[in-house]
């Protein structure tokens, strides 16, 4: 092999951290729906994975409006090459008393991914985000008492920023209220910094504390992290070129 080839093996290799740390927003509030035709940042959902139609325009992961409807389901996106999905759960406590002692258990069901189409139509507002359905009787389709909505994404990646809605569809600017991120209980603001590392992070609402909020997912920032393997590929790259150049020094 010539060295202008491993050169290429070296530039090559050399330009996976690179890569690795693509950054890039996704704005989940980004969402229209006029005369019929969404529009927007809309999911990537395949055919045998679809999205549905829901509530007047809103994207659900699962379909509602059936005569037996349905939940659970995902919502994909990708921006930028990096890809996440969307799921969510809720979280119903029942107590009873047993032997003249009251017992509280929990039960956790599949929830339907919300993603609302206020943005673009209704004047002076702005589009609220990913909620969650865990029941077609209720309008309540932000994130709420017991439900928890799950992000993950297909490679590591660093969460920065965590854009928050408010209830109303605006951004949320309301003192002192929690929300829980990755289970760790969060002051909420429209921008939230973090510095999480992971392929999983949950979003919930905090049903421990008398500061809680509902609130929607209007989007995140996340820049992918270089896994253990590609700095691997780099020192073996240096080194193979290292080990040939010092071979034709020799010769």
């Amino acid at each position: 092999m010539k060295l202008t080839q491993f050169a290429a093996l070296l530039l090559a290799v050399a330009a996976l951290p690179a890569s690795a740390a693509t950054s890039t927003t996704f704005n989940f509030a980004d969402l229209t729906y006029l005369n019929s035709v969404h529009g927007g940042f809309l999911p990537t959902n395949t055919p045998a994975d679809p999205w549905y139609t829901c509530t007047g325009g809103d994207i659900c992961s699962s379909n509602l409006g059936a005569k037996k409807p349905v939940f659970g389901g995902d919502l994909t996106y990708v921006d930028n090459g990096i890809k996440v999905v969307a799921s969510a759960t809720y979280t119903s406590t029942t107590t009873t008393t047993v032997n003249h002692k009251s017992v509280t258990s929990t039960t956790t069901t599949d929830a339907t991914v919300m993603q609302d189409s206020d943005n673009g139509y209704k004047a002076g507002k702005v589009g609220a985000g990913l909620g969650v359905y865990h029941t077609v009787n209720n309008s309540d389709d932000n994130i709420t008492k017991g439900e928890k909505l799950t992000l993950t994404f297909s490679q590591t990646v660093k969460l920065s920023d965590v854009f928050l809605s408010a209830d109303g569809h605006v951004p949320f600017n309301q003192a002192n209220k929690l929300f829980l991120l990755d289970g760790q209980a969060v002051t909420m603001s429209s921008d939230v910094k973090t510095n999480l590392v992971g392929k999983t992070f949950t979003f919930a609402f905090d049903d421990a504390s008398s500061k809680a909020e509902q609130f929607y997912l209007g989007g995140m920032t996340v820049s992918a992290v270089p896994e253990p393997e590609t700095y691997g590929m780099l020192l073996a790259g240096l080194g193979l070129v290292g080990f040939i150049a010092r071979r034709r020094k020799q010769a």
